[in-house]
């Protein structure tokens, strides 16, 4: 049932203070672009279809949740589902305006998500306003203003996307978003086989950009049950299993551990649910069990070759101090230990100073009880676009390491590209990712206390973490940034969102064990880094209340 608020005056300025936030979102998302036709092209894009009509325009957002990185062509951070979402705000506040009317759908959702976004905006504040200037000015005292004002514009956004599927969406096109959605998550897992199979990808992201494939996995987490629920639903062609194959394939290829644990948990929800109707699906159940026990055990064969993948990290020279990486760590400003397996190294230089500078592995280091022999005499000169292979021979184990030493300290500004061969399959038993974690999670309950009401302030986490911009843990974020009590809004939201979850059928339950999915791979990464996930997770939140309210009856 939808309230109307009928206050002519009022909800006029209201909309209209809605449409001139929208119109400078859109404004800034043009001005900001080198390709400023192109930005107003797709800008133009989003405005007809949204106005035009509003079912459209969600649908439009589904579809282009994925594609973060696209607008980066045109040299803009923001990503095109924000600019949709700010399409589909203005259409609503237009829409309004001209009648003089607003509808509110109650739920006792409402609350936790407005208590939540105001104390986010205080928190934010109080970084802000650290030095006692408005606003910008105080964020200088960040360790990454940018990502301080990220942080806290996403969240508004997440706020209005949870506000515009409550509102303003039709839920009896529900259907038609759930395949939107599927369409986008296929077209982005797609990407991620070709950029494994073809592009020599360590971990493909898609379009997430580089060294994104964790951001990728948090997405797909929340749509795979929706492909899951359509395989069921859909009785015959071949798409039934095309769609749900070929985004758990890109889950698959993300090798992301928490969004492997994310998508079980969703899995186990949803089987509970439908415990009663097991047994009418249970061949088609079976037979997708056996195709996806297939494709990941292919997959892991093909990563377990000898060779394996080459990936790719970058050093800066000199290095912070105490700066690790996964497969390197500087000891002192001149000298960078490589972790890697047996086989190639490859060190190029992509960015040199202008004086020669070498770069020389030594022998004899030993780590774990394998010894790592670097082929003597190999160096050179530290020019742009000049590299050189180092030969590592271990004596198993992977745990061979290798010293580069930059000899000339006069070398500043030297960029290396390190290509080491390793075993994918080694990412999965790999125990630094838990250590570090573990770490990060100490750290960020320390964080947490120190501000307990509003919080440490937003991106302080890299005081006294220079690696690391949160601390992989979503919860333990919030407390950290943000402060207890809003850490306690969120719980709020998460309670009153699944009762009666067990209740819901088709998509709807396909929604809800996507969020169940997403907060417990959760537990091992803050999820809300990309827009797409957090955004996605707010409109699950609004599409399942209300059951009842699905095309044809069907829930």
């Amino acid at each position: 049932m939808m309230h109307k608020i009928k206050n002519n005056l009022g909800v006029k300025v209201l909309m209209a203070a809605v449409s001139l936030v929208s119109l400078a979102s859109l404004a800034a998302f043009t001005l900001l672009s080198n390709v400023k036709a192109a930005a107003a092209a797709l800008v133009l894009v989003a405005l007809a279809v949204a106005y035009a009509n509003i079912t459209y325009g969600f649908m439009l957002l589904a579809f282009t949740l994925p594609f973060a990185s696209l607008p980066q062509l045109l040299g803009n951070n923001i990503a095109y589902s924000e600019v949709v979402l700010s399409s589909l705000m203005l259409a609503y506040a237009l829409r309004n305006f001209r009648r003089g009317e607003a509808t509110v759908r109650p739920s006792p959702r409402n609350l936790p998500v407005l208590l939540f976004l105001l104390l986010t905006l205080a928190a934010a504040g109080k970084t802000f306003m650290s030095v006692g200037l408005p606003p910008y000015a105080g964020a200088v005292n960040s360790s990454s203003p940018y990502f301080t004002y990220r942080t806290a514009h996403m969240t508004v956004e997440f706020a209005v996307a949870y506000f515009l599927f409550a509102n303003a969406f039709d839920r009896r096109h529900l259907k038609s978003f759930a395949h939107a959605l599927l369409a986008g998550a296929v077209a982005a897992s797609s990407y991620s086989v070709y950029q494994f199979l073809f592009m020599g990808a360590y971990r493909p992201s898609s379009l997430y950009g580089p060294e994104s494939a964790n951001m990728m996995a948090m997405y797909l987490v929340l749509v795979a049950p929706v492909a899951v629920t359509y395989h069921i639903t859909e009785k015959k062609g071949l798409l039934r299993w095309v769609l749900p194959l070929t985004v758990g394939a890109g889950l698959i290829l993300t090798f992301s551990r928490g969004g492997y644990i994310g998508f079980a948990a969703s899995a186990v929800l949803m089987a509970y649910a439908e415990r009663s109707k097991l047994k009418e699906h249970k061949r088609a159940l079976a037979a997708a069990a056996a195709v996806l026990l297939a494709l990941a055990a292919g997959t892991l064969a093909l990563v377990s070759l000898e060779y394996g993948r080459a990936y790719r990290e970058s050093a800066l020279c000199p290095g912070p101090d105490s700066w690790e990486r996964h497969v390197f760590t500087w000891e002192g400003p001149h000298a960078l230990v490589i972790w890697a397996e047996d086989g190639p190294l490859h060190v190029s230089v992509l960015r040199g100073s202008n004086k020669q500078a070498t770069v020389t592995g030594q022998s004899g280091v030993r780590t774990c009880g394998a010894d790592c022999v670097v082929d003597a005499g190999e160096r050179f000169d530290a020019w742009f676009n000049t590299s050189i292979t180092l030969s590592l021979k271990g004596g198993g184990g992977g745990c061979t390491r290798a010293k580069i030493l930059l000899e000339d300290k006069n070398a500043e500004g030297l960029v290396l590209d390190l290509y080491a061969a390793r075993r994918l399959m080694s990412r999965l038993r790999d125990p630094y990712a838990v250590r570090y974690r573990a770490g990060l999670w100490k750290t960020g309950v320390a964080r947490a206390f120190e501000g307990p009401f509003l919080g440490f302030g937003f991106a302080q986490f890299r005081i006294g973490e220079k690696s690391f911009e949160h601390s992989h843990n979503l919860f333990i974020q919030l407390a950290a940034e943000r402060g207890i009590p809003c850490l306690i809004s969120f719980l709020w939201l998460v309670s009153a969102f699944m009762r009666g979850v067990l209740g819901r059928r088709g998509y709807l339950l396909a929604f809800s064990a996507g969020v169940a999915g997403l907060l417990v791979h959760g537990l091992a990464d803050y999820v809300f880094y990309p827009v797409s996930a957090g955004m996605l997770f707010f409109a699950y939140m609004a599409l399942s209340e209300d059951e009842r309210r699905v095309s044809g009856g069907r829930r």
